[in-house]
């Protein structure tokens, strides 16, 4: 944890000799840096920007140096020293470490990534320990954002609960003859799957149980590691009972589009309600950016994004992946998850809890019903189509499209 101090107060002088007191096993460390002007509170820096070169620590000040070397000509070293009275706002994000350095010409922003991958940390603890009273504010503020949503669900059992089920289906298909890879798909149907031609004769149970079968241990150990690291956060933003309804909602509404899209495949996995709790989440995060700290609310957005975008350009560009499941799940998951969310404040929390609750069970049972009539009306057309395509080519469940 970081420690804060403002920048108006006096540096502690027994912190810093500490500080300086520091040295690393050599003189010089081997890193990449770079040194830009600072541009609004995102600690961002483009490739080409960055170096190689060597990292100082003097009693009073920090240096970087980089030597560029030219073909039958004299080295040329470019070094920039940074007075420790200069650094504020010292931080680690993995392997990389930031800090700033104020000037009578403005402010700039210096990373540095060690050669070494344990002395990010060691050069962190040699930066001054000082804080602008923003970043002081904002730690403060991440620190309390943490204690804050663990407080609200201590425990998010709904989501340890459902990485249980689906391992205990996965075992139970394995040791009933289907595979530890799912080498023999065709028994599959029979755990489940939303295998669209039963599924449309009037086993919509399907569309629910499919969402607890996989097609081999790569197809569900992905899904249940993405569950794992995205059900917890969601989990404990809308709470247990709220995250269990719309996980649940999501994968209806993943298997839903699924057998819409492609009503003759056999298809399966969690993947289209955790595409569901992406959506909630990015709702949530659009909804409630307020109270949450910048810094948290622009990188878990920027996360989602992500995993969204790869995730559905990966469907569309590699065969047997079920993009149906996944869109219908996102789109089931922001929907519900917008009615759904709740303020992170506890009395706003109650005063809107009755009111988001009945929408949610509204608007979950208007969408349900509609897409079973819908789907009611259209399955002598889709019959009829199947006919066809058993006439031409006679499909199998042992073709899947798990929607991994």
């Amino acid at each position: 944890m970081e420690r804060t101090e403002p920048i108006t107060a006096p540096l502690d002088q027994a912190a810093n000799a500490a500080h300086s007191g520091h040295s690393f096993s050599t003189s010089t460390t081997k890193v990449r840096f770079a040194v830009q002007p600072k541009h609004g509170k995102r600690d961002v820096t483009r490739l080409s920007t960055q170096a190689n070169g060597r990292l100082d620590f003097t009693s009073d000040a920090v240096e970087l140096s980089k030597t560029k070397r030219r073909l039958f000509r004299r080295p040329v070293e470019t070094k920039w020293t940074f007075a420790r009275s200069q650094i504020f706002d010292a931080r680690i994000t993995g392997l990389e470490v930031f800090f700033d350095v104020h000037t009578p010409e403005g402010i700039q922003q210096v990373i540095v990534i060690p050669a070494k991958r344990g002395l990010a940390r060691t050069i962190y603890e040699h930066l001054p320990t000082r804080m602008t009273p923003a970043r002081a504010e904002e730690q403060a503020a991440l620190d309390q954002h943490a204690e804050r949503i663990k407080t609200l669900t201590p425990i998010t059992w709904v989501t340890y609960a459902l990485i249980a089920i689906n391992l205990l289906v996965y075992l139970a298909m394995c040791a009933g003859g289907v595979g530890v890879m799912a080498e023999n798909v065709a028994l599959t149907v029979g755990w489940g799957t939303n295998y669209g031609p039963q599924t449309l004769s009037g086993e919509w149970w399907r569309l629910l149980s499919s969402v607890f079968v996989h097609f081999g241990l790569f197809h569900f150990a992905f899904n249940m590691v993405s569950l794992y690291l995205m059900g917890r956060l969601a989990e404990r933003l809308y709470g247990s009972a709220r995250f269990l309804a719309l996980y649940l909602f999501a994968g209806l509404t993943g298997s839903l589009v699924s057998v819409l899209w492609h009503p003759i495949n056999n298809s399966a996995g969690a993947s289209g309600a955790i595409f569901g709790v992406f959506g909630a989440l990015l709702v949530f995060l659009l909804k409630y950016r307020r109270e949450l700290p910048t810094s948290i609310a622009v990188q878990q957005r920027t996360s989602i994004l992500v995993l969204i975008g790869y995730n559905l350009f990966s469907g569309f560009t590699h065969h047997g992946i079920d993009n149906g499941a996944h869109l219908g799940g996102l789109a089931g998951g922001m929907l519900i998850g917008f009615t759904l969310a709740r303020s992170l404040n506890e009395p706003a929390r109650s005063k809107t809890a009755l009111r988001s609750l009945i929408v949610s069970g509204v608007l979950a049972l208007t969408v349900l019903g509609a897409s079973l009539y819908v789907l009611t009306e259209i399955r002598e057309a889709i019959a009829v189509e199947l006919a066809r395509q058993k006439q031409s080519a006679t499909p199998t469940p042992g073709l899947p499209a798990p929607d991994a």
